[in-house]
């Protein structure tokens, strides 16, 4: 009996290492998206900044200073189109790891329910 005991002891003591390490690779991930989201929102205004400078400017400029406007309209686009494709990467993964979080969470109810079964009989 005593060594069934610390079976479960040790099997509970995995259960909770394994539990905490999600929860660290959870919090780490979030950072991430967070960061990522903030590099996306930056490069939405600067796309926006570029599209008006590109608009306002367009009689009152040389033909040599509206190529130059064009080309970072087109630098802030391809920059917005990557930092957004991080970005949903990045909320990809923070959702898998909170779906492995929810069936880790899932376990160790169903097994603390077991546990509390025979613990009443």
């Amino acid at each position: 009996m005593e060594e069934f005991r610390e079976k479960q002891k040790l099997y509970g003591k995995k259960r909770e290492l394994r539990t905490e390490a999600i929860i660290k690779s959870r919090h780490l991930q979030y950072k991430k998206t967070m960061e990522a989201k903030r590099l996306y929102e930056q490069c939405c205004r600067d796309k926006d900044e570029a599209e008006q400078a590109v608009h306002h400017n367009t009689n009152v400029v040389t033909q040599k200073q509206q190529e130059k406007l064009l080309l970072k309209l087109a630098q802030t686009k391809s920059s917005l189109e990557d930092s957004g494709r991080c970005y949903q990467q990045s909320l990809t993964t923070l959702e898998k790891i909170r779906e492995e979080w929810q069936k880790e969470h899932d376990r160790a109810c169903e097994v603390k329910a077991t546990k509390s079964l025979h613990v009443e009989v």
